[in-house]
């Protein structure tokens, strides 16, 4: 997806995409113009949404995870409590502006362009003998894959994301019983 504004002269682009063969969430920000990119990314464990409309953290209680930075990016890990399902995902940026680093969060200020680059995994397995678990390390995984991506231009990723043949579709063709030959 893709949206521009602009303002004050500036004209500012967010393209946003999930690319299947580098394995991450892709969102390139870029400016045209005299202003340059100035924001603050975070990554934080959700607040669910209640039948009633409104989000409670009181009720998300059923997850536990924190939250590290570094430089490169930031890293969230976590469990869920009654299943020990273990997670983990890294938001990782790459920009030629200036990035400061906070304890839950990464400034980026003065850039013309910003990627953000976000994987992120589980130890579920589709295995019932292993109890529906793999023994994956996590932050390792998320950070590999983020690293893979941060080392490829902008529109080295896109090609890849592009180039994927995403609409071929072949289903098998089993009779059902109620439906006649053709």
């Amino acid at each position: 997806t893709t949206t521009s504004y602009t303002q004050d002269g500036t004209t500012f682009k967010r393209e946003t995409f999930s690319s299947y063969p580098d394995d991450v969430t892709v969102t390139h920000l870029t400016q045209k113009g005299d202003k340059k990119l100035d924001f603050t990314v975070w990554n934080s464990l959700t607040e669910d949404l209640l039948a009633n409309g409104n989000y409670s953290a009181e009720y998300s209680n059923y997850k536990s995870g924190h939250v590290t930075t570094d430089p490169n990016g930031i890293l969230l890990k976590g469990t869920v409590k009654d299943n020990d399902l273990r997670f983990a995902s890294y938001l990782g940026i790459k920009t030629d502006g200036k990035v400061t680093v906070h304890e839950d969060s990464l400034t980026i200020t003065g850039a013309s362009y910003a990627t953000l680059l976000l994987s992120a995994k589980t130890n579920f397995a589709q295995n019932p003998k292993t109890n529906y678990r793999t023994d994956i390390d996590l932050e390792k995984t998320v950070k590999g894959l983020v690293e893979a991506a941060r080392g490829k231009d902008y529109e080295t990723l896109k090609k890849n994301h592009i180039t994927v043949p995403y609409t071929h579709l072949t289903l098998p063709t089993i009779p059902h019983p109620n439906i006649p030959a053709p």
